[in-house]
């Protein structure tokens, strides 16, 4: 799974979070977490190709732009109801697994 980065705003904060290609979309993974097998699976992803999205051009540090902002209880949970219809998240998905062997 190839693992690229996008810069991310929550209003405060720039954020470089990690993005990765699942289900024909690009997914913000805010945070990881260790499987019992030593890999990492994500603990939300959050769908962002719906979103206002600029692809950067190389030579930059992160490959893609999220220019609406994203707030803090979409990143980190629980996501106010405000925001529920506007981002499309999962939580815990069950299908994604990165090994760290792979390099």
């Amino acid at each position: 799974m190839q693992v690229l980065k996008t810069i991310v705003t929550n209003g405060a904060t720039i954020l470089p979070i990690d993005t990765i290609a699942y289900d024909g979309g690009l997914w913000l993974v805010p945070h990881w977490i260790a499987t019992p097998d030593g890999c990492l699976t994500p603990d939300r992803i959050i769908r962002i190709d719906v979103l206002s999205l600029k692809k950067l051009d190389p030579p930059q540090p992160w490959e893609y732009h999220l220019l609406d902002r994203m707030p803090d209880g979409v990143l980190d949970g629980p996501i106010p109801a405000s925001d529920a219809k506007r981002f499309v998240v999962i939580d815990r998905p069950r299908d994604i697994v990165r090994d760290l062997s792979i390099h």
